[in-house]
């Protein structure tokens, strides 16, 4: 603890101290023109703030979100509608009976949680109630703590079933979606490959007839076959089977592929040594981030220095809270200090 808090303390120094050069440099120019003379770059200013300060604060955050996965879990949320498959999907994935399984629409009516660990990367599924247009209020509760845990989800497993057509597709479902998956990682989870046989490209098991269509008059298996035509291409899609298992290694490649990345692994691993301890640290920082910001493109749209010295005096102090340190910088006397004024 006491190692990363002077580690902590060292990064921030150096970081405060960057952002105290350049708010004197800026405060003698505007308070001391004729003596400062014309020190200030715009360009070469604007390129030492996103690259000294910008992009390696912002490196410290994804290192603390990358810690808080490994300790905490990345949190997976399976959604979808009733009877898609989710409490099945649910079992297969963490190889276990948790979730209930019947064949009654509605069967799971409160989320139902466990541990995942795929390739040591440890994950907290969750298993939700099917989202539908309901007037039963045990249903409407379920449906609501549904949406809770998709806005507490890392990741979202949308589980579809792919023998249904396209129209016939829940609305309210969609709408949810868009309402409260705005900005997530989703993994389309196509179910039910297993009523489909493959030797017949597309045709369903139980139909003789490639045609047979469904009460819309659409044609169901040239749909199903333009869905799994669609899934080759698509990576955030795949398609399974909760009954017997087909897919389902695919599916962990896939969510462990999208959620870390290229070397993603070895990135979490090196983020055990996060340097920013807690929550309050984080959000200190994306706020010095912000502020920083805004004086990068100040720069860069070559505003006046007055207003870009109260960006970089904000950026300065919120790192001076991360520190602790409480008293504000004598930026008068660092300029007595850095130029001939009065001399």
């Amino acid at each position: 603890m006491y190692k990363t808090c002077l580690s902590k303390w060292k990064v921030i120094s150096n970081f405060r101290k960057i952002l105290l050069d350049l708010l004197t440099k800026i405060e003698a120019g505007i308070d001391f023109p004729d003596e400062a003379g014309d020190i200030i770059d715009y360009k070469v200013t604007a390129e030492i703030i996103n690259n000294d300060i910008i992009l390696p604060l912002k490196n410290l955050v994804l290192h603390y979100d990358n810690a808080h996965f490994l300790r905490d879990g990345i949190k997976l949320a399976i959604i979808g509608a009733p009877n898609v498959g989710k409490s099945s999907l649910m079992n297969q994935l963490i190889e276990q009976e948790r979730s209930i399984v019947t064949s009654i629409p509605g069967t799971t009516r409160d989320f139902v949680e466990d541990c995942l660990n795929l390739n040591g990367v440890p994950f907290v599924i969750t298993d939700t109630a099917g989202i539908h247009d309901s007037s039963d209020p045990v249903e409407i509760i379920g449906i609501q703590k549904t949406l809770e845990k998709i806005e507490e989800a890392n990741i979202i497993l949308l589980v579809k079933d792919i023998s249904t057509p396209h129209k016939l597709e829940n609305s309210v479902l969609k709408k949810s979606i868009i309402d409260n998956c705005k900005e997530k990682k989703i993994i389309t989870v196509y179910n039910k490959i297993d009523i489909i046989n493959p030797s017949d490209n597309g045709k369903s098991k139980n139909n003789k007839s490639s045609n047979s269509r469904t009460k819309d008059g659409n044609t169901k298996d040239s749909e199903i076959g333009i869905k799994l035509n669609y899934l080759t291409k698509d990576k955030y899609a795949v398609a399974i089977s909760a009954l017997s298992g087909q897919g389902i290694l695919n599916l962990k490649k896939k969510i462990v592929s999208i959620c870390l990345g290229d070397n993603g692994l070895d990135n979490l691993k090196d983020a055990q040594s996060s340097i920013l301890p807690n929550l309050r640290h984080k959000i200190l920082i994306e706020q010095a981030i912000s502020a920083a910001d805004t004086a990068y493109q100040g720069f860069n749209c070559e505003l006046s220095l007055e207003l870009i010295a109260i960006d970089i005096s904000e950026s300065l102090q919120l790192l001076n809270d991360v520190s602790g340190i409480s008293s504000q910088p004598d930026i008068l006397d660092s300029i007595f200090k850095n130029f001939c004024i009065g001399k």
